[in-house]
C-alpha cells in the first residue's frame, strides 16, 4: 500500500488510542475510509488536466505582443528566450575601409545592421554601410562585409582636390564623389537586428 491511501490509514491509526489500535476496524470504518480515497480513474483525470513542462524552445521577442494560447504547457524557471540581435566585437577597418562581421546567430532574411564608431572624429565622422551579406549553405544570413569612409582634412597651404573629388568622364557623363578615402583603422561595433 502506498500513496494517499497509506497516508490516510496512517493518520487514522495515529489518532486512535493505544487500546483501540489493537482492535480490528469495523466494516463501517473501512467503508468510510474507502469513500475518501480517489479511484484510479479520478487520479488519472486530475493528472491529465495538469499542465506539463514546455517541450519547445521559447519564442523570441517580436514587434507586437501576444498573450499565447497554449494552456497545457508552462515555462520552466530557467528558460531563456533567443535574441533577435547580434552584437559584434570591436572591429577595425582595414586599409580599404572594409571589415567582416560574423553574426552570432543565423537570420532567415537580411537583418538591419547599425554601426557604432568608437573614437573622437571632430567634424569628419565616418560613414558605414553593408556592401554585401554572407550566407551559409542553407541560405541563412550569417555575416556581412561592411565598408567605412571618412572625409579627409586638407590644409589650405597644400590643398589638393584629387583626394576629395574624383571625376571620371565616360560617354559624356561625369561622376563626382565628394568624400575622402576609406576609413582605414577606424574601430566600429556592428549590431544586426532581425527585421520585423
Amino acid at each position: 500500500m502506498s500513496g494517499p491511501l497509506l497516508t490516510m490509514f496512517q493518520d487514522a491509526f495515529a489518532g486512535m488510542s493505544p487500546a483501540r489500535r489493537v482492535q480490528p476496524a469495523s466494516q463501517e470504518e473501512i467503508d468510510a475510509l474507502a469513500q475518501q480515497v480517489a479511484t484510479k480513474a479520478e487520479v488519472k483525470a486530475v493528472a491529465d488536466a495538469m499542465p506539463l513542462p514546455a517541450a519547445q524552445m521559447p519564442q523570441p521577442e517580436r514587434t507586437g505582443a501576444a498573450k499565447g494560447a497554449e494552456t497545457q504547457r508552462y515555462a520552466l524557471e530557467d528558460h531563456q528566450h533567443p535574441r533577435i540581435s547580434s552584437v559584434s566585437p570591436i572591429l577595425t577597418l582595414d586599409a580599404n575601409g572594409m571589415a567582416v562581421v560574423s553574426f552570432n546567430q543565423a537570420y532567415d532574411a537580411e537583418p538591419s545592421v547599425l554601426f557604432t564608431p568608437i573614437g573622437s572624429f571632430g567634424n569628419t565622422p565616418p560613414g558605414f554601410w553593408v556592401e554585401s551579406y554572407i550566407t551559409n549553405a542553407q541560405g541563412k544570413f550569417i555575416g556581412a562585409n561592411i565598408k567605412g569612409v571618412r572625409a579627409q582634412n586638407q590644409t589650405l597651404a597644400s590643398v589638393s582636390l584629387a583626394p576629395l573629388i574624383n571625376v571620371s568622364v565616360a560617354g559624356g557623363s561625369q561622376t563626382i564623389t565628394p568624400f575622402g578615402g576609406p576609413a582605414a583603422g577606424i574601430k566600429v561595433i556592428a549590431t544586426a537586428v532581425k527585421q520585423g
